[in-house]
């Protein structure tokens, strides 16, 4: 009787130990199906802007003062000595010579930066209309380099029909961007097609995720989510140009109509703020916030009290801490939109512009978790290019219209 009993709980523990094996190899199976990619921005999300990258302790910048448009210097501004620089570990280098490493031999088409939590990013547009005058110069390219400027490094060198876009995104291994392609058919006509590309930062492997309307630009992330907003005309429709948000998931690889609108009856201007969309509806004149993630109701805030009607821009757009800034269509104040709660606040922080001949609004172009940056024209190059004066503010400082800010200074 002992032995039937050894024998018969024996395989009973087996049987519960097999259970819980199952159990936890469920549990597991489950718990892998939630986790996703996390994307962050790590350029402008206004394509082809003059703004740079920043992280906590500085700002990268494109000069191109000193050239005709065809090459640049990489700049950065040190929060913490308030100065501007050539991005050089070299100190007896010239800035405006190739042995520096702040020297771009190329920006044809146009660049931009990106910070990466170790490294930063160049992203060289490319131009195929210039490529019999520059060849392999005029070709789109993208380059990794240390946070001081050294060990450059080509990760990718486009095609002599393609063009990429500067709004860049990121993962912990990877860069998302989109690129255009154009083929010619027969004498006149292209054929013109545009994807969203994975980079790899350490293999330099790219891989084609999808094939997306042509005319698209990235205007920010949520989650495992590319938002992208597209623009196009429509043969079938009588060229009517329609605009249509998108929302791209780099896990599963699924693109998915957000809204879409005739631009002729409704003028709209799209940004991603955190976990919402922010529509501002030109035409009526209102601040439309819809949460990504869920589908809570929109939040309407009323802007009749900074555009005026027919108001066709939105100037100096940028999103931080909760807030939304932009110019209103009178005067040079900057508004800060507070998206939670919807209080609006004018901030007079101004500067004399010789060229306008009258006060201009700095413009928001990064942060840190205490202050700003904010630049203003300088002055107008003779190849036409513009200098900026950088200025560093306290946040609270901004948002209560105190004009303590320190100036940046400029080290050639």
């Amino acid at each position: 009787m002992k032995l039937w009993k050894t024998f018969f709980i024996v395989p009973a523990f087996i049987s519960l130990a097999l259970c819980s094996c199952n159990s936890r190899e469920t549990e597991k199976e489950n718990t892998t199906e939630t986790i996703h990619t996390k994307l962050n921005m790590v350029t402008s999300c206004v394509e082809y802007s003059t703004l740079g990258a920043g992280n906590e302790d500085g700002y990268y910048y494109i000069d191109y003062s000193n050239s005709d448009g065809s090459t640049g210097y990489i700049r950065y501004i040190d929060y913490n000595t308030a100065s501007d620089i050539p991005l050089t570990t070299q100190i007896a280098s010239e800035n405006d010579d190739d042995t520096s490493e702040s020297y771009l031999e190329s920006t044809i088409g146009g660049g931009t930066l990106g910070v990466l939590p170790s490294k930063l990013l160049y992203l060289r547009c490319g131009s195929p209309v210039f490529y019999e005058k520059y060849g392999e110069n005029a070709l789109p390219a993208i380059y990794i380099m240390n946070l001081d400027g050294s060990d450059r490094k080509l990760l990718l060198q486009g095609k002599s029909n393609e063009e990429y876009s500067t709004t860049v995104a990121s993962d912990d291994s990877n860069i998302y961007f989109l690129y255009k392609q154009t083929t010619p058919i027969g004498e006149t006509d292209v054929e013109a097609k545009e994807y969203i590309g994975r980079l790899n930062i350490n293999t330099g492997h790219l891989e084609t995720l999808i094939s997306i309307p042509y005319g698209s630009r990235i205007l920010g992330v949520y989650e495992n989510q590319v938002i992208l907003d597209c623009i196009r005309a429509l043969p079938s429709q009588n060229y009517t140009v329609q605009e249509e948000l998108l929302r791209f998931n780099v896990d599963t690889l699924s693109l998915e109509s957000i809204d879409l609108w005739d631009t002729s009856d409704t003028i709209m201007y799209c940004y991603v703020c955190d976990s919402s969309l922010l529509k501002i509806d030109l035409t009526n004149r209102q601040f439309l916030i819809t949460p990504l993630g869920s589908d809570s109701s929109t939040q309407v805030i009323d802007g009749k009290d900074i555009f005026l009607e027919k108001e066709s821009s939105v100037w100096f757009p940028s999103y931080y801490d909760g807030y939304f800034f932009c110019q209103g269509s009178v005067g040079s104040q900057i508004w800060a939109i507070n998206l939670r709660d919807g209080e609006k606040t004018s901030i007079d922080m101004t500067y004399y512009n010789s060229d306008k001949d009258s006060a201009q609004p700095f413009e928001i172009c990064s942060e840190n978790k205490t202050s700003f940056l904010l630049k203003g024209n300088a002055q107008i190059t003779d190849m036409g290019f513009t200098t900026y004066q950088y200025v560093l503010i306290n946040k609270s400082d901004y948002l209560s219209n105190n004009q303590s800010y320190r100036c940046i200074s400029p080290i050639n």
